[in-house]
């Protein structure tokens, strides 16, 4: 028979478990809390009890998957963005801290560019690659005033995104699109165009950590042309569909920042474009206002 474990005493053999596999061990308190489905608050007065065998057996095959490379936000679906909590699977991108980041420059940009719309006046924008929708969902729940579309070649994803706009409420239209094709076709017209599309070139996939290539859609990491396909039909889309003054806003790799700001003057050679870092000082977006 199995000696009864405590809550702690699990929690501490997963930690070495993960700290000998080189991997974060605080993983194991966040999928501990999402197992028990309690509140960090809680968590604390719980410590000593024991932990109920049906979900310890939980808990370890859950330890095990993420020891064998599955990232811990497809084990609880679950994942934090700008303060609120998204629901993701395999079918999308995790969201990253970094595009965070995007979101704020995007929302300082609007203020700048259309700094005194009218009470009734709205800047429309349109999320490309939306995956999740959490740059789209975001930056409508940021600003009232930016009515956000948002597209996604993969109807997975799609779906994913239309749920975590139900939870939040948020304002969006989710549109299945090959990045601005179904826009082009409708004839649609936009302010703002954002996008964190795929831009890791395929030469690169040898070099990337487990769990991303393994588990993550490759439709949202990898692009042609040494990463730069996605940006190049973006812009040359963009001619179509983005009014003046207009906004285009991109999450970029590291290394890609020259090479996209050139895109985009290929196109629109008035554009003033701009090169913002991450949390790591490595650029990662490009701005461009195109008046």
């Amino acid at each position: 028979m199995q000696k009864p474990t405590t809550y702690r005493e699990a929690l501490h053999r997963a930690s070495s478990l993960l700290e000998q596999n080189q991997l974060n061990p605080k993983i194991a308190e966040w999928l501990m809390l999402h197992a028990a489905q309690i509140e960090r608050r809680e968590w604390l007065e719980k410590l000593n009890d024991i932990i109920s065998v049906s979900l310890l057996d939980i808990y370890i095959s859950w330890i095990r998957r993420v020891i064998e490379g599955e990232p811990y936000q497809y084990i609880t679906e679950v994942e934090e963005f700008y303060g609120r909590e998204f629901h993701v699977n395999s079918a999308v991108l995790i969201p990253r801290p970094e595009t965070e980041l995007l979101v704020e420059h995007v929302l300082a940009y609007r203020q700048e560019v259309w700094p005194a719309l009218q009470q009734d006046q709205q800047i429309k924008g349109v999320d490309v690659g939306t995956g999740s929708g959490v740059i789209a969902i975001s930056l409508a729940l940021e600003d009232p005033k930016l009515e956000m579309l948002a597209v996604d070649l993969s109807e997975s994803a799609l779906e994913v995104a239309q749920k975590n706009a139900d939870r939040w409420r948020a304002q969006v239209q989710f549109l299945p699109s090959d990045l601005l094709t179904s826009l082009q076709q409708a004839q649609e017209k936009v302010d703002v165009i954002v996008s964190n599309p795929p831009y890791i070139p395929y030469r690169d996939k040898a070099t990337l950590a487990r769990n991303v290539v393994d588990f993550e859609p490759h439709l949202a990491l990898f692009a042609d042309q040494e990463g730069l396909s996605c940006y190049r039909q973006i812009v040359e889309q963009s001619r179509d569909i983005l009014r003046r003054p207009g906004l285009i806003a991109f999450e970029i790799g590291q290394g890609q920042d020259e090479a996209v700001v050139q895109l985009i003057h290929s196109v629109y050679p008035e554009a003033i474009c701009q090169v913002k870092e991450d949390y790591n000082r490595i650029k990662r977006m490009v701005f461009a206002i195109v008046r």
